[in-house]
């Protein structure tokens, strides 16, 4: 799973927007065992200071996959700021052993 795009947050404090890079991002996976098969959580998680006053802003966006593959549900969450542009998430299908076992 994959964040789609670079996206911007705004400092609760002084308004000041950043650009956050989606490659600057921490990514965490975890499963648990369900009845067609495991449910992967995809966790990407940020903690930035704002340009301006030092503000601390932090963040999560999490999907999950279930079935195994199929963007089953997403959601992120941001203390000290708010998202301008909410963030998405989405399977990588690049470099993906599954798909490249279809043909």
């Amino acid at each position: 799973m994959k964040i789609m795009d670079n996206f911007i947050i705004k400092c609760n404090n002084c308004n000041n927007q950043m650009e956050i890079d989606k490659e600057d991002l921490e990514h965490i996976s975890s499963s648990n065992e369900r009845n067609m098969g495991p449910e992967i959580q995809h966790d990407f998680t940020g903690i930035y200071n704002c340009d301006k006053c030092s503000n601390e802003i932090s963040f999560t966006i999490s999907g999950w996959e279930y079935p195994s593959r199929i963007n089953n549900y997403e959601d992120s969450t941001i203390d000290g700021g708010e998202f301008v542009d909410v963030p998405s998430v989405d399977i990588n299908h690049e470099n993906n052993e599954f798909n490249d076992n279809l043909f």
